[in-house]
């Protein structure tokens, strides 16, 4: 079982995960593109869905690791995204590392799920 301290620390996890994939990603080239609708709906529900398992995470809530879960699928679909909108055009290592640490957010919450505390 996970302790409330270890939940805290776990908190800070996938938002470092989620830092270093943006950090990595290079600038795009030539101008900025103007980005479709749908690219800033996936964006936004995984921010929020990423802020919320921090919170879940950091407060430790029961339902911690279903947000991490989620937080992860969405990391992903931006990893999946973001060629799709035209943001970046060509994938290098970079956009591995994203998908590597995407899945292992979603990874990381479906293994916390079993050694969580759970309410009683």
């Amino acid at each position: 079982m996970v302790s409330a301290r270890a939940c805290r620390l776990l908190a800070v996890v996938p938002v470092l995960a989620y830092a270093t994939c943006v950090a990595v990603q290079p600038v795009p080239l030539g101008p900025s593109p103007v980005l479709p609708w749908w690219y800033g709906v996936v964006d936004i529900a995984s921010l929020v869905a990423l802020i919320v398992a921090c919170i879940g995470l950091g407060r430790a809530r029961g339902w911690a690791p279903t947000a991490v879960v989620v937080a992860g699928a969405g990391m992903i679909a931006e990893t999946i995204t973001c060629p799709a909108s035209g943001h970046h055009q060509v994938l290098g290592w970079w956009w591995y590392l994203q998908w590597g640490l995407s899945a292992a957010v979603l990874l990381g919450g479906l293994l916390l799920r079993r050694a969580y505390p759970r309410p009683h």
